[in-house]
C-alpha cells in the first residue's frame, strides 16, 4: 500500500514515459508523445503545478481542467485531451494507483464530408517547394519537400509513418516503400508502390546516405511551421484538414475513383471506416448521375388543356 501511494505521488510526466509508454506506445511514434506532453504542459499551467499521478482520480479536476482547455477550441482538439488523460487513468486503475477511474464525458464532434484535393491543386502544392528556400539537412529544400509530397500522395502514409520510412525501406528499382509495422497504427507492415514521378523525385534527394528519408534535425513541430507556409503558398486553406491528412484523404478518393482498394491502401480494418473519414462523396457516382432523368421529360404530344 505504501508502494501504491508513493507511485501515485509520482509526476504524470514520469508515469507517462517510464511506465505508459513502454506498454502501450512500445512504438514510440515521437507526435503522439509530444501531443500528450503537450497536455501535461497544458494541465501543469490550469492546476499551477507539475500534475501527479494521484490528480488522475480527482474528477472534478480534470473536468474543470478540460472545460477551460477546450473553451474557445474544436470539440476534436478538447476531446483528444480527454482521451489522453483517461488512458493514463486506466493504466493507472489497473496498476492499482488509483482506486476509481474518472468519467469524463466526451463532447459530440460534428461529422465533416470528407474533402480530397483536385489534381490541379496537388499539382501547385509541388510547384510552389520550387521557391522554397536553403536546405534540409543537407538535402536542397525544393528537392526535399517535392518528394515529401508525391511521396504523401502516393502511399497515403500518416504522418508519423511518412517520416519514419529509412532509406533502406525504399526500393528504388521496384518503385515501391516498405511502411513496417513499429510506424503504423494498425501495428502491420506495409509494401507500397509508388509511380515514376515519385521514384524521380526521391531519386534526387538520394544521397547523401542518412537513416531517415525524409530528416529532419530540429524540433518537430516546426516542420510543421515550414509545411504549413507551402501549403499557404498554394492557396490552400490554412487549418488541420488541409495538411497531410488532406493528402491522405486524397489518395484514398483518387485509389476509389480509378478502380483500386482505398481500404487496403490505407491499412483500414473496414471500408466503413475509410468511407467515413477519407473517402470524399463528391466522387461517387449518385442518384443525379445514374437514373435516366430525360425519362422525365415531356412528350412530344401538346399538353392537355386544363382551361376551364
Amino acid at each position: 500500500m505504501i508502494a501504491c501511494r508513493e507511485h501515485a505521488g509520482m509526476m504524470l510526466r514520469v508515469f507517462f514515459l517510464s511506465i505508459y509508454v513502454p506498454r502501450r506506445l512500445p512504438a514510440r511514434n515521437p507526435n503522439t508523445i509530444r501531443l500528450y506532453e503537450y497536455c501535461f504542459a497544458r494541465l501543469a499551467t490550469f492546476l499551477g503545478r507539475e500534475p501527479i499521478v494521484a490528480d488522475l482520480r480527482d474528477e472534478s479536476i480534470l473536468i474543470a481542467f478540460l472545460e477551460d482547455y477546450g473553451a474557445g477550441r474544436s470539440a476534436v482538439s478538447r476531446n483528444k485531451f480527454k482521451n489522453h488523460l483517461a488512458a493514463l487513468a486506466g493504466l493507472a486503475h489497473k496498476r492499482g494507483l488509483i482506486r476509481t477511474v474518472p468519467e469524463l464525458p466526451d463532447l459530440p464532434e460534428p461529422r465533416r464530408i470528407p474533402e480530397s484535393l483536385p489534381p490541379a491543386t496537388v499539382a501547385r502544392l509541388v510547384a510552389v517547394c520550387g521557391g522554397s528556400p536553403g536546405f534540409v539537412c543537407g538535402l536542397p529544400s525544393p528537392l526535399y519537400w517535392a518528394a515529401l509530397f508525391l511521396t504523401a500522395i502516393a502511399t497515403g502514409l500518416r504522418a508519423g509513418a511518412l517520416f519514419a520510412l529509412r532509406r533502406r525501406d525504399v526500393d528504388l528499382p521496384g518503385r515501391s516503400v516498405l511502411a513496417t509495422a513499429e510506424t503504423q497504427k494498425q501495428n502491420a507492415d506495409q509494401r507500397l508502390r509508388i509511380p515514376p514521378i515519385a521514384v524521380a523525385a526521391i531519386r534526387s534527394i538520394w544521397l547523401p546516405e542518412r537513416e531517415l528519408l525524409f530528416p529532419w534535425n530540429r524540433h518537430p513541430t516546426t516542420r510543421y511551421h515550414y509545411l504549413r507556409k507551402l501549403t499557404r503558398a498554394a492557396g490552400l486553406p490554412d487549418d488541420r484538414r488541409h495538411k497531410l491528412q488532406a493528402l491522405r484523404r486524397t489518395c484514398a478518393t483518387w485509389t476509389k475513383k480509378y478502380g483500386g482498394d482505398a481500404t487496403a491502401q490505407l491499412g483500414h480494418s473496414s471500408d466503413a471506416v475509410t468511407r467515413a473519414s477519407y473517402l470524399d462523396p463528391t466522387e461517387d457516382r449518385q442518384a443525379a448521375d445514374v437514373i435516366p432523368w430525360e425519362l422525365l421529360l415531356p412528350p412530344d404530344d401538346p399538353p392537355a388543356d386544363f382551361s376551364i
